[in-house]
């Protein structure tokens, strides 16, 4: 599967690109969790090439609000956390307003609930991101 998912984005045109991120980039992180080292090994191939093709396209928008549902899940594994909130500030810095907008108050509702015992800027990221 994460070698399809490579080839599409190998193939994949830089206006379709947006798209087919926006549903491959949170699957890809999410496979972060595998024990399998040939599959972590595979997805870190995959977001190299992310960020090869993204970098400096700051017009190509990231799936901001599904990598945030992926982080705040309970049994999100460290490494997918923390591809996540690599993935979420590329991904702050090319949202608009609404979208940051909307995200701020999910941010708040997870830091209270979880006491700010994990102590990340990702609950700063509107803040630091703001337009």
């Amino acid at each position: 599967m994460l070698d399809r998912l490579l080839t599409r984005l190998a193939l994949s045109d830089d206006s379709k690109l947006q798209p087919l991120l926006s549903k491959l980039l949170p699957y890809t992180i999410s496979s972060l969790s595998s024990h399998s080292s040939a599959v972590r090994n595979k997805v870190m191939e995959i977001l190299s090439h992310v960020n090869k093709r993204v970098k400096h396209q700051p017009e190509i928008g990231l799936p901001l609000s599904e990598l945030w549902t992926i982080f705040s899940g309970a049994d999100s594994a460290p490494m997918v956390r923390n591809f996540c909130i690599l993935y979420m500030e590329m991904a702050m810095d090319r949202a608009d307003t609404k979208e940051k907008e909307n995200l701020s108050p999910m941010l708040l509702s997870h830091s209270s609930k979880s006491g700010f015992e994990r102590k990340t800027d990702v609950y700063f990221l509107p803040v630091y991101h703001s337009s």
